[in-house]
């Protein structure tokens, strides 16, 4: 589910949703921060494979929704 960009930076493509009446793509970006902590950028809905992808990579730190 995770797709790699760069050595600390990933993607999620999450579902599609309805706004104002238009189909939009979701995606989450993930990044590894120096202390190894992880940076999440427009969270994409949580599943247990998302779940278990990202708990490999680190602990979640910020979370920017």
């Amino acid at each position: 589910m995770l797709n790699q960009l760069g050595s600390i930076i990933w993607t999620v493509e999450g579902p599609q949703v309805i706004f104002a009446g238009a189909p939009m793509h979701t995606r989450m970006t993930v990044v590894k921060l120096s202390d190894g902590s992880l940076w999440l950028h427009s969270p994409v809905e949580l599943n247990p494979v998302i779940q278990r992808a990202i708990d490999k990579l680190g602990p979640v730190r910020v979370l920017i929704a």
